[in-house]
């Protein structure tokens, strides 16, 4: 089973982006403010304590994410006090997506979104695998492995099966579908 973990540039990437938002939030604050500088105080404080508990929750997150697959699956673990994780077998695997805004883009990350036969419309898929380094050696890897699991369960298939008629068609779509079903 092969694993993998977000590398220190997705952490720092979202630091930065995180970090960034504080100056504009200090000087809006300053220009909004009250005469009384005490209630501006402490509302400076008040930003700069859900920063800091921010870039906390961000460094908890990256190191409790990770990645394992093999030829069956691919298991993502996420989260911190609600630790998710989220089963896909490679069968199921339908698109893959991968995207890539200017910030990741100047680090080489990118964000790969895998999709799942049976999602029924939702607009989310059903794994995201956030600011991956090395994203297209990641990609190639599932692609193989969605590919190698697909001609595995052909070749079960009988290869000498001739479509004839609409019974024929429901036999060979019965023995796939049997050939099919985990195990």
């Amino acid at each position: 089973m092969i694993e993998k973990k977000l590398s220190a540039k997705a952490l720092d990437l979202w630091v930065s982006i995180l970090w960034s938002w504080y100056p504009i939030c200090v000087l809006l604050t300053l220009l909004l403010g009250s005469v009384e500088w005490i209630a501006v105080v402490y509302v400076e404080v008040g930003i700069l304590l859900i920063f800091v508990i921010s870039h906390l929750y961000m460094k908890g997150y990256h190191k409790r994410f990770r990645v394992t697959y093999d030829d069956q699956e691919l298991i993502v673990y996420s989260g911190i006090w609600w630790q998710k994780r989220v089963v896909v077998p490679f069968n199921r695997i339908t698109n893959f997506n991968t995207i890539q805004g200017p910030w990741q883009r100047k680090r080489q990350l990118a964000t790969l979104k895998i999709e799942t036969a049976g999602q029924s419309g939702q607009t989310t898929p059903e794994v995201q695998l956030w600011s991956q380094d090395n994203y297209d050696e990641l990609l190639d890897d599932l692609k193989s492995r969605l590919k190698s699991g697909s001609s595995k369960e052909m070749k079960a298939v009988d290869k000498d099966a001739k479509i004839e008629s609409k019974d024929s068609v429901v036999e060979l779509l019965t023995k796939i579908e049997w050939n099919t079903r985990p195990q």
